[in-house]
């Protein structure tokens, strides 16, 4: 009878931890195998992006594990903590102990990376939004079901957590180039929504109001639309 891991191997792998679990989910959907990858110089997931998500490849241990579960299938955090944990189960103790040990030190590397704190995770306009400039990227999220709103926001920071630093991607460019043209792209597209209803105006003042309402802009940090859009709440306010 071959032996099996036990509790306190497992015991760093957090179930209420969606971004954990989807980050070791898709390493094991994705790399080939990550028993022999230990060896590398923290290269192992280099080619993940392009080579895998783009090109819509997955593993061997993949294979294994979707004989008892399918991630295209809508499943709750709980269940993808089980079939993550049914997984190294299933393997000897000596390959699990390797794999286990080597995603955490992989998962360790990726906390480090703090390149998502502009992404509201309550903002579903925005994750919709940035799930389409992935896609118009080629970096389709087909290797899970993303009909909620959690689900769909840790697949895309699963994204920025699986790329390599210095993987360089044909037609996209590095992860720092991608991300920072994503965030502008992203303001733009905030800025475009945050005037779609509104319209523009032609106001006529003297020299020394402008002069004011300037002051009062750089004083406030808000913009002249903004200025005035504040000042007529509080008119408004003032009446009742």
């Amino acid at each position: 009878m071959k032996e099996k891991i036990t509790e306190s191997d497992i015991e760093w792998i957090l179930k209420d931890n969606q971004r954990q679990c989807y980050y070791i989910l898709f390493m094991i959907v994705f790399c080939d195998d990550i028993n022999t990858l230990i060896h590398q110089a923290y290269n192992y997931h280099e080619y993940v992006i392009e080579g895998k998500i783009i090109n819509k490849k997955c593993s061997e241990q993949y294979k294994l594990m979707f004989s008892h579960f399918n991630p295209t299938v809508i499943h709750n955090l709980e269940t993808i903590y089980e079939h993550i944990i049914l997984y190294f189960i299933s393997l000897d103790k000596n390959k699990a102990i390797t794999q286990l040990d080597f995603l955490k030190s992989a998962w360790s590397n990726a906390l480090k990376n703090n390149n998502h704190n502009w992404i509201d995770k309550s903002n579903e306009d925005q994750i919709d939004w940035i799930i389409e400039y992935y896609r118009k990227s080629n970096i389709e999220l087909w290797f899970i079901n993303n009909e909620d709103l959690d689900s769909k926001y840790h697949t895309c920071i699963s994204i920025l957590d699986l790329w390599q630093k210095n993987e360089h991607i044909s037609k996209i460019g590095s992860k720092d180039y991608f991300i920072e043209k994503m965030k502008r792209s992203w303001s733009q597209q905030k800025y475009r929504l945050s005037v779609k209803d509104k319209k523009s105006i032609n106001l006529r003042v003297d020299k020394e109001i402008e002069k004011k309402i300037n002051k009062l802009c750089a004083d406030s940090k808000l913009t002249k639309s903004q200025l005035i859009e504040l000042a007529i709440e509080k008119i408004n306010k003032s009446k009742h």
